[in-house]
């Protein structure tokens, strides 16, 4: 595995402190919004996505008294980066970003309040061909309300060679719906949208929402939300096709008991091949929230009659929620948070083909079970190495600052031992000094890229901060700096 690069301010800086002499085993990250610690400028919607050999960077700030989209970029694993770009042409507010890439493809969608006098957002688009070096002139809006009457809201991208798709949900009909809208040439040009959900018949009779989609190998979008159709919060499924003009019938997922008796939310989703995983958390056990998944086996076509409860607990007995799912194969490799010891910790367990592997075990393992309060966990793969990162209040006590944290595997078996008797910190601030929401985390298949929003320059506005590491490395601290001597 070739090691991260030192950011030339970092080297110089504790290289004057030292002689010249930096520890080759010495990590730091470093921000990367090009706006100056307690500048007043609030970023916000921090996103990362791997393609190839680049890293690119994607967040939300107000440097120009409106909210607008930024964008910066490395083709070196993180070392160097290419400089701040503002995205958003319009000038309205943007929020609700999403950023999707392939190779120097690279895709960002958001809402945007430019058309509206009611401050109510539409879904724009933007591209780049070239790594994020340029980008269209104008942004594209996508949806069917050119003067911004109705509220159209979080976008997700999938991406197939040169097919674009974007999902949201919007109440143009009345009650939110979802719906698609495709790109058969990179981008440059969107077809009508296509509601997903609901009854074609009667649109925007009931409330759906929150989508998330995935694209397989053969180019079919995967599309999961929320959706009150049987009169509590469900999860339903569709398929759109590879052109992207028509869909599978949905179908509801949390399946095990009656339609509209229990609430299911917040839905993850994994692809591999025909391979299709869709976990929540609902309340069917009793008082505390479970994690639940299904599975298909002919993509999207059939599922499991009965969902699968992920925890080994007894039902409804603690809380488990927000899950993440990495799919390789017919494997999938979920994390969840669960205060099943008290506090929240990281757990982790596998499904293949549908069938519950081995007990789950916990992956932040620095701390004593239960005592550090660690959430909002993400987790992927590139060829041999997974990793998991998350949010930790371990150092943080009462005051709420938290820390970021990673654990990782490099085994092929599908089994994935963890080292889980320990984790690896992945910020250079003193533990529990600061604030860090949004986090990303994604690889190249040799190194564990991280970014995050950091609140370590001030209470009000966050910075867009980045780390690299070799995996089994953690960031380096002020602490270990000057433990080796290098400032004092």
């Amino acid at each position: 595995m070739r090691r991260h690069l030192l950011p030339f301010v970092t080297v110089l800086a504790y290289a004057c402190t030292n002689g010249g002499a930096v520890p080759s085993d010495f990590n730091f990250d470093q921000q990367v919004d090009d706006e100056a610690e307690n500048n007043q400028v609030s970023s916000s919607n921090v996103k990362m996505c791997v393609g190839g050999a680049n890293v690119y960077l994607m967040w939300i700030d107000n440097r120009n008294n409106f909210k607008d989209v930024w964008f910066n970029s490395s083709s070196d694993g993180g070392a160097t980066w290419s400089g701040a770009t503002r995205v958003k042409q319009g000038s309205g507010d943007a929020s609700g970003l999403s950023l999707a890439c392939t190779g120097d493809h690279v895709f960002a969608a958001w809402e945007d309040t430019r058309d509206s006098d009611s401050a109510y957002p539409n879904i724009y688009v933007n591209f780049s061909n070239d790594a994020g070096r340029t980008w269209q002139e104008q942004d594209q809006r996508i949806d069917n309300d050119p003067e911004g009457r109705y509220i159209s809201l979080a976008p997700q991208i999938a991406i197939f060679q040169g097919s674009v798709h974007v999902v949201w949900f919007d109440q143009i009909n009345g009650a939110p719906e979802i719906f698609i809208a495709t790109s058969s040439n990179a981008g440059r040009n969107f077809g009508d949208p296509m509601q997903v959900s609901g009854d074609p018949e009667n649109p925007g009779e009931y409330w759906s929402g929150n989508p998330r989609v995935a694209m397989d190998d053969k180019g079919r979008t995967h599309i999961a939300w929320e959706t009150t159709k049987s009169g509590t919060q469900e999860i339903f499924y569709s398929r759109v096709n590879e052109t992207g003009d028509n869909f599978t019938p949905a179908q509801r997922v949390n399946l095990g008991e009656k339609p509209g008796k229990f609430f299911a939310f917040a839905p993850s989703m994994g692809v591999s091949g025909d391979n299709v995983y869709l976990a929540w958390h609902d309340t069917r056990g009793g008082d505390g929230l479970d994690m639940f998944y299904n599975y298909s086996a002919n993509g999207g076509g059939d599922w499991l009659q009965a969902a699968v409860r992920l925890e080994s607990d007894a039902p409804g007995s603690h809380e488990s929620r927000d899950a993440s799912i990495e799919v390789v194969d017919d494997v999938a490799h979920m994390v969840w948070e669960d205060n099943v010891n008290g506090g929240y910790d990281i757990l982790y367990r596998t499904a293949k083909a549908g069938v519950l592997g081995d007990a789950e075990i916990r992956l932040d393992g620095g701390d004593s079970p239960g005592t550090g309060n660690s959430v909002h966990p993400k987790i992927t793969s590139k060829g041999d190495l997974m990793i998991t990162a998350w949010e930790d209040l371990r150092s943080g006590g009462d005051s709420g600052r938290n820390d970021l944290f990673y654990n990782f595997n490099s085994s092929a078996d599908p089994a994935r031992p963890w080292d889980k008797n320990r984790d690896y910190r992945l910020s250079s601030v003193q533990a529990g000094s600061s604030f860090t929401k949004d986090l990303n985390v994604g690889t190249d298949g040799e190194l564990v890229y991280t970014a995050w929003l950091d609140f370590r320059g001030g209470e009000e506005d966050g910075d867009v901060y980045f780390a690299a590491v070799v995996p089994g490395e953690a960031i380096s601290t002020a602490e270990d700096a000057v433990a080796a001597g290098l400032t004092k």
